[in-house]
């Protein structure tokens, strides 16, 4: 099950009045996802009620950002894998197209040799084994290929699930213009020129501000170069009660993501340095999984942090 604090979409997380208790934004949360932007785990197509593909689910895809080659899960990839709420005059039309598309890119991202070109795409971080819509598990974590993605299969507390933004970011061509529309929280003028991004890579920043819940002034959108051009996009804020101010937690998570992609580019090896590196990295607050109740030795899960 999802930790209170691991919402799909960063506006779950900080929405309504900051000055809201921590119990209230949890409640607050659950009632977006389930009232309003709840997300669907797409079953690939299949009739309600029928049990997702999980083959399809864990098949890897092949992409390219800036120049980059990526390979990750389907169930990563946000606007593939998860159908949002449909609002237009035809959702059956739209949820044919978005299975299309989902179809379209499994089978053009199969080729290592031929990876389907993207200007920007949204990645999900978060517990994969579990169906938010039913809230039961999904036995799909062992037909994962990457090791990074099974420890956060089952584990809503593996330190790349704490280390890395609220569930989602985006991989972005930093050499291109973009009208940011796709996002819950877009910047404010709407059109993002990644020219003021750092040249240099591993340095995030903010680079606009964006309004939450009608909330302004305390939501930025970040951006950090990777490699390249490849970069990624995502949203901060100012936390209350003495937590992470917005230009901290871009740092911190700027860090995490360009240590992912790094993990990504070298093709997956030694996830144990980038577990080491993630538990360093893990926001305020965080924790491994709670022990049962006699604290028995049992074994830890990968993305674990404390040492038995």
């Amino acid at each position: 099950m999802r930790s209170p604090r691991q919402c799909p979409f960063t506006i779950s997380v900080e929405a309504g009045q900051m000055k809201r208790s921590w119990q209230r934004r949890r409640q607050a949360c659950r009632d977006i996802i389930v009232g309003v932007l709840s997300c669907i785990l797409a079953s690939c197509g299949e009739p309600e009620g029928r049990p997702p593909d999980i083959k399809r689910l864990a098949t890897d895809v092949h992409v390219t950002i800036g120049d980059q080659p990526l390979v990750l899960p389907f169930i990563a990839l946000e606007h593939y894998a998860y159908r949002g709420l449909s609002f237009s005059l035809d959702p059956a039309g739209d949820a044919e197209r978005a299975t299309d598309a989902a179809s379209a890119l499994m089978r053009n991202g199969s080729d290592p040799n031929s990876p389907v070109q993207f200007d920007r795409l949204t990645v999900v971080i978060k517990a994969y084994g579990f169906n938010d819509t039913e809230m039961r598990p999904v036995k799909m974590c062992a037909s994962l290929t990457a090791e990074w993605s099974r420890s956060v299969c089952d584990d809503p507390w593996a330190a790349l699930a704490q280390a890395l933004p609220y569930n989602r970011f985006e991989f972005v061509d930093l050499s291109k213009k973009m009208r940011d529309t796709q996002n819950v929280a877009p910047c404010v003028r709407w059109e993002v020129d990644f020219a003021s991004v750092s040249r240099a890579a591993g340095h995030p920043m903010i680079i606009c501000g964006t309004t939450i819940g009608g909330t302004s002034g305390r939501f930025y959108r970040a951006a950090v170069r990777i490699e390249g051009n490849l970069g990624a996009y995502w949203t901060v804020w100012d936390s209350e009660g003495g937590g992470e101010r917005a230009e901290t937690m871009a740092a911190r998570e700027g860090r995490a993501i360009v240590a992912f992609a790094d993990h990504l580019l070298s093709g997956g090896r030694d996830f144990t340095a980038l577990n080491a590196t993630m538990c360093g990295l893990r926001r305020p607050g965080s924790r491994d999984a709670p022990r049962g109740p006699d604290h028995a030795p049992s074994p830890l899960p990968p993305g674990a942090c404390t040492k038995p």
